[in-house]
């Protein structure tokens, strides 16, 4: 499911982000046994390792770097989204909070299919 991918790129992010999988789940409040199984099921989906472990570090491969700069702009993108649609001011009813979901759908399957 696509949406499970974007969770898991995000998760990757963070990790990405703190080098560490311990501070990144620290960080994301859920356990570093479900952030590690979500990262190895990213890299099967894939096709290809993000990261190089070992006992005490972590490493991003060439492919990591990628991914990580590519989730890095999506982050970018999504507060722009926000800021021009105003998303913090709307309530739930509100039609633009609609419309800024349907734009954040098609930037993400979009950036999605370029990975």
């Amino acid at each position: 499911m696509q949406h499970k991918k974007i969770e898991r790129l995000m998760l990757f992010a963070e990790v990405a982000n703190a080098l560490s999988f311990t501070k990144a789940a620290d960080k994301l409040d859920i356990s570093r046994g479900y952030l590690s199984t979500q990262i190895k099921q990213l890299e099967k989906e894939l096709g290809y390792s993000l990261m190089i472990r070992s006992t005490r570090s972590i490493r991003l491969t060439p492919q990591g770097e990628r991914v990580a700069a590519g989730m890095e702009s999506v982050a970018q993108t999504l507060v722009e989204i926000e800021r021009s649609a105003g998303y913090e001011n709307q309530s739930l009813e509100d039609d633009s909070y609609y419309r800024a979901n349907a734009v954040y759908s098609r930037c993400v399957t979009g950036l999605m299919s370029a990975i």
